[in-house]
């Protein structure tokens, strides 16, 4: 994983409250036909976290919403052809979640904290079905920190 430069988010005008619940996704300034959670990129990563034959590397972007008092962070993974693979979400109602600084633990787990002292986990898993038939999918889960 390394960090990148990238990807930019679409500018939104007019007051905070009318703006849409997700943002146009550009790439070295060409628009994408992918929109995702929050309106300011904290964080873009290029990941190759999955060690398949089959899987190229992966985008994953650490996006917050830009509001100073209920601050969280959305995190979505994208495939080499900007597909959205998985997301998650940190946040809670009147709560702030805002982040302070991310490190790579291994090429699984970003270590994430936050201003109020709380740490959480983000890992990049692959998820199988029951069967075990089906391709495995890529998943991003958030585990907190004793």
């Amino acid at each position: 994983m390394h960090a990148i430069s990238g990807f930019s988010l679409e500018q939104h005008p007019g007051e905070y409250a009318t703006w849409p619940a997700k943002t146009r996704l550009y790439f070295q300034g060409k628009a994408l036909n992918c929109w995702i959670s929050g309106y300011v990129i904290e964080a873009q990563y290029q990941v190759t976290a999955f060690d398949r034959a089959d899987s190229d590397a992966c985008f994953l972007l650490l996006c917050s919403f830009d509001c100073p008092f209920e601050e969280a962070n959305s995190f979505t993974l994208l495939s080499s052809e900007f597909q959205i693979l998985a997301t998650a979400e940190l946040g809670a109602p009147y709560a702030t979640f805002l982040l302070q600084r991310q490190q790579w633990l291994d090429d699984r787990h970003l270590a994430l904290e936050y201003a109020e002292q709380d740490r959480y986990i983000l890992e990049l898993s692959l998820r199988t079905g029951w069967l075990k038939l089906a391709k495995a999918t890529p998943r991003l889960r958030i585990l907190k920190q004793k």
